[in-house]
Formats: C-alpha cells, structure tokens, sequence
C-alpha cells in the first residue's frame, strides 16, 4: 500500500517518520481510494481486503497503477 497527500510537501514533513522521501508524481485518479484524512489517499496491490479491492473495482481502477513524472523533492 502507497500513501499519497495531495495537500503538498506540508503533510510529508508532519508525518513522514525520518528515513522517508518526498515526491511527486503523476497517477490515474480512478486508481486512488480514499484516506482518513482530507487530502490523503492510497493505492492498494492485489494483496488488499476485499472491501478495498471492491471500492478500487467499483471506481474502474488497478492496483498499483504505472506512476509518471517522478520527482524526489525532499527527503526527511
């Protein structure tokens, strides 16, 4: 599982335990379900609960999707 903030690198320097990197990246947005939080989402892999995978199906998206234009901004 990958979690992913749209609110930008503020979110990343006020939850990322040290050791993580920060960076930005293109993704379908149909691949993305929800966080707990505003904002914060997650792309699940084919290991996920059934109830994930049934919300990922439901909104026609795949697991860990091709990411595109990478870019490591920070690091903590």
């Amino acid at each position: 599982m990958v979690f992913i903030s749209t609110n930008g690198i503020a979110d990343f320097k006020g939850a990322a335990p040290k050791g993580s990197v920060y960076v930005e990246f293109d993704v379908p947005a149909n691949s993305l379900l929800q966080g707990g939080k505003d904002g914060w989402f997650k792309m699940i892999g084919p290991d996920a609960g059934k109830s994930q995978q049934f919300l990922l199906n439901k909104k026609g998206g795949e697991h860990l999707p091709a990411i595109k234009n990478i870019e490591i901004l920070d690091k903590n």
